[in-house]
């Protein structure tokens, strides 16, 4: 069941809309829709005991040259670059990073909108 705000929300756009509709009838048909609402937050995950300060090594990884220009690590760093960004400078591959993350707040806005929308919908198929 959506929490009060949800419905007090609806509630009031549909009454900025000019329409008069009882809060309850609100609930109801949103209830009947089964309309989806922000789930409530449920705290912090469990805590599983105690974590190592370092993670073991595993791979046994020599991080000393033997000798000098023997271990070079560019070529593989520089492959897996163009791989994903393909021939962008650092600062644009950042600034696309932000856009990324720019667009994910707007998916979220978006889909919030969406829902407020088909409630003020669902609020407007009152039988007058």
């Amino acid at each position: 069941m959506p929490p009060r705000w949800l419905w007090r929300r609806v509630w009031h756009g549909v009454l900025a809309l000019g329409e008069h509709c009882g809060l309850h009838r609100i609930k109801r048909l949103m209830r009947e829709r089964a309309l989806p609402a922000r789930p409530r937050r449920r705290g912090l995950p469990k805590d599983l005991g105690e974590r190592s300060a370092f993670a073991d090594n595993v791979l046994d990884s020599q991080f000393q040259a033997d000798a000098p220009s023997r271990n070079w690590v560019g070529r593989f760093s520089d492959a897996a670059w163009r791989a994903k960004f393909g021939s962008m400078q650092p600062s644009e591959a950042t600034r696309l990073h932000e856009i990324e993350g720019e667009n994910a707040k707007l998916k979220k806005i978006r889909a919030a909108a969406r829902l407020h929308i088909e409630a003020l919908k669902v609020g407007f198929e009152v039988k007058r």
